[in-house]
């Protein structure tokens, strides 16, 4: 193996490289790595001539990368984090280490897990730092390219098999609640499958999930839920029923979690419903690459651990 054309490489300028294709901007790139941009300017015409190709090019306001670009670009994401994995320390020190974990979540998470968690985190390990980028997607994508670490994740049974080279470890079990505000007029009526499918109603839609089976099977029934309002959060369906006269579907330990703090009534799912909704289950998830890792895999037995406790 003749690594003397690597040995002569300044390899700090692969990791500017990924910054510029990842803002494709001088100036965003330079401040993400805190220098200045006449410097990333400079680093940009040493690349240019490492790799005999403009890289990015100007495009109207903005700049694009080249097609030799868009493919280093590709191998960095894979590149990179297994550097960064070859210089991490053999052994992993919660008490000392000031490393950043880049994590993909959920929204409920924040209010399900991390009242648990962060107390004991903090006291555990002080100096980490938690990077959450919200998901939009299981965070498979970022797992692969190493733009984050781990996910947490929330999906129906049955779950498909995770693509080769994930993994994935569930956190709990959970089902559905209906809730509502606890002063809604709407909850002196009977409760039964006509009052439900009657009841105005927002729905958490993501779009990663399709149609949800529910509404599928209502459809089929000859019914369908009266959908008023359609979010992409759980934080957004509590707070439309707080101010409104409508109900949503809520995971049921994320709903006795809120209803400590909000004024909100829960209710099961009515018994006539034609199917039983499938259980959630909350999941962490991450790349085989970092099964070596040792801060990650504390990172992840210690939020497996404070789910139990």
């Amino acid at each position: 193996m003749d690594l003397s054309r690597l040995a002569k490489t300044d390899l700090n300028l692969l990791v500017s490289l990924n910054a510029l294709l990842d803002h494709c901007s001088v100036s965003q790139a330079a401040a993400s790595l805190h220098l200045t941009q006449s410097a990333m300017s400079k680093t940009l015409t040493r690349l240019r001539a490492l790799f005999d190709d403009p890289l990015l090019v100007r495009r109207g306001q903005g700049m694009k990368a080249s097609p030799r670009a868009e493919a280093l670009h590709r191998q960095l994401q894979l590149l990179l984090p297994q550097l960064d994995q070859l210089l991490q320390p053999p052994a992993f020190d919660p008490a000392s280490s000031d490393r950043t974990f880049r994590l993909n979540v959920i929204d409920g998470a924040y209010t399900l897990f991390l009242p648990q968690w962060l107390p004991a985190l903090r006291a555990q390990a002080p100096s980490i730092r938690l990077e959450c980028f919200p998901a939009q997607d299981l965070g498979l994508e970022g797992l692969t390219s190493g733009q984050q670490e781990l996910a947490i994740t929330a999906q129906d049974e049955p779950i498909a098999p995770l693509p080769e080279g994930f993994r994935s470890h569930t956190l709990m079990t959970d089902h559905y609640l209906c809730v509502a505000s606890a002063n809604n007029p709407r909850l002196h009526q009977p409760w039964d499958l006509e009052t439900f499918l009657g009841w105005p109603q927002v729905h958490i839609h993501c779009q990663w999930d399709g149609d949800w089976l529910l509404d599928a099977e209502l459809a089929r029934l000859g019914h369908r839920r009266q959908l008023m309002m359609q979010v992409s959060s759980l934080q957004a369906a509590l707070q439309t029923v707080l101010w409104s006269d409508m109900l949503t579907i809520l995971p049921a330990a994320y709903a006795a979690k809120v209803a400590e703090r909000y004024p909100i009534a829960l209710r099961a799912l009515p018994l006539a419903l034609p199917i039983d909704l499938p259980p959630l289950q909350q999941r962490l998830i991450w790349h085989e690459r970092s099964d070596n890792d040792p801060g990650l895999k504390w990172l992840i037995e210690f939020f497996a651990k404070a789910v139990q406790q």
